[in-house]
């Protein structure tokens, strides 16, 4: 299931899918593996844990029983960390998820992780968020983080 099935349109998108700024991105690198090990740069962020990410985990959560963290107007902060990442491999350059860990929670699924699938036109719009919050936060555009990724990966082997 995708964030529109979760009832985010793409508008809701930059409200939902914020980088914090005050977390410093990650450059690393992954692996596809098809016929053969593909390597390819990556970026990862942490993204601000708003109402309306929250609100599609305890979703997720509640369908597999767990009791949601949020009560009505509660508040967000603490209970899950999202992350998302940019890749040099999909066409998007958007991961096909964001992960979301619970934490601070004395739920039996405390430390387990989720993901929230994306749609090709949600990593579309997403990458381009993405980008406009990098220029704003970083001074730099998606495209650079990822060649800085590509450098460390390289420089790297």
């Amino acid at each position: 299931m995708s964030l529109r099935d979760y009832g985010l349109a793409e508008h809701d998108l930059e409200k939902a899918v914020r980088i914090d700024p005050d977390v410093e991105y990650m450059l690393g690198d992954d692996q596809a593996y098809f016929c053969h090990p593909v390597r390819f740069p990556a970026v990862e962020f942490e993204l601000i844990d708003t109402t309306a990410l929250c609100v599609v985990i305890d979703a997720i959560r509640k369908r597999l029983g767990f009791p949601p963290m949020l009560e009505d107007g509660g508040d967000t902060e603490g209970w899950y960390r999202f992350y998302l990442g940019l890749n040099g491999y999909t066409e998007s350059h958007v991961d096909a998820s964001i992960m979301a860990v619970v934490e601070n929670s004395d739920s039996e699924d405390n430390d387990e992780c989720y993901e929230i699938a994306l749609s090709d036109d949600e990593q579309r719009v997403i990458y381009d968020l993405l980008d406009r919050q990098c220029r704003l936060h970083y001074g730099k555009s998606c495209a650079d983080l990822l060649e800085e990724a590509r450098r460390a990966m390289e420089a790297d082997t």
